[in-house]
Parts: structure tokens; C-alpha cells; sequence
């Protein structure tokens, strides 16, 4: 539902791959915030929860983790972007996750609030407009930017992931 709810917040009447892995990013974020009291095992089922998901991921790409910077989700973003895949569950993972180590200990929610703004094409000037719902591409360079002008912490965390 935190999933479905991310659309909503950035605009639903957008969509695209970088929607769709910080809608995922946001859903790990909320399981993370609320899961944990819910389970029967708390923060430690949400804990194994995410480690299983994330090796998972990282073993179906064979990818080592601990390299991935900044620039590397920048080229997959455009991998993505350009082979239409807004569905990559283990890459969408795989970045979600990365993001999340390097925003959360800043602003675990952050980089919601720039996605609208940091996309191509925008939404429909009339809100009520729902009939086409255009898939998006990130400007990355955007993105930093718009960050950068709102909430100087997490840029800086960005920039340092570079």
C-alpha cells in the first residue's frame, strides 16, 4: 500500500523507472517505520526481511554492492529508461537499497519530494486529466539540483556518494 501511496504523493498521473524504484524504496522505508511493531518478531522479521530480499537481488545480478556508486545507478537508470523496463524487480531492489544506505541516515523520506519535479515529460496541466498516464525519464542532474535547493544535508550525502 506505502507502494501505491508514493504514486499518489508524486503525481499518479505519472510513472516511469525511477517512479517506480523510489515508490518501492518508500514501501521498504514505511515496512521499516510501521512493519516492525506489526510482526510477531518485530524489527528483526523486517531486518531479515530486507537482508533476504537485497541477496537475493544482488545474487540474480551478480553484482557486488559495495561498488555501486552513484554514477553506476545513473547508467542503469538509463538502461531502464531506454529498454522501456519499469520492471526489474532485482535491479529495482538493488538500487532502492542503495539509495536507501546513503539517504535514510539523512532523510529516509527525502527524495520523494523531488521526483515530480526532476522528470520528463510532466504531468498533464489539468489535474483531472487521467487518461494518459505518460512514462517518465529521470534528469538526474535535475534531480541534484532540486535537492540541492531544498535540503542541503541530504545533497551533501548525495555528493558524497558520488
Amino acid at each position: 500500500m506505502a507502494h501505491e501511496l508514493c504514486h499518489i504523493y508524486i503525481d499518479a498521473r505519472i510513472n516511469g523507472v525511477f517512479v517506480e524504484i523510489i515508490c518501492h524504496k518508500t514501501a521498504l522505508d514505511i515496512l521499516e517505520e510501521i512493519g516492525a511493531p506489526l510482526t510477531e518478531f518485530g524489527s528483526k522479521a523486517v531486518e531479515d526481511y530486507i537482508t533476504k530480499v537485497k541477496s537475493d537481488a544482488l545474487q540474480a545480478k551478480r553484482i557486488d554492492f559495495d561498488l555501486i556508486s552513484l554514477q553506476w545507478i545513473k547508467q542503469k537508470l538509463q538502461e531502464l529508461e531506454q529498454s522501456n523496463t519499469l520492471l526489474d524487480r532485482d535491479m529495482n531492489n538493488i538500487i532502492a537499497l542503495k539509495l536507501k544506505e546513503f539517504v535514510d541516515p539523512v532523510d529516509k523520506l527525502g527524495l520523494i519530494k523531488h521526483v515530480r519535479n526532476s522528470v520528463s515529460p510532466k504531468p498533464p496541466d489539468d489535474t483531472d486529466d487521467l487518461s494518459t498516464i505518460p512514462i517518465t525519464k529521470l534528469n538526474f542532474d535535475l534531480l541534484l539540483r532540486n535537492i540541492e535547493q531544498n535540503n542541503i544535508e541530504l545533497s551533501k550525502a548525495l555528493y558524497d556518494f558520488r
